[in-house]
């Protein structure tokens, strides 16, 4: 699942650059 972690910090961080 060490995978997943990463795609979602990704997305979390593309996230706060949209904000």
């Amino acid at each position: 699942m060490q995978e997943g972690s990463q795609i979602l910090s990704s997305l979390s961080q593309t996230r706060n650059n949209n904000i």
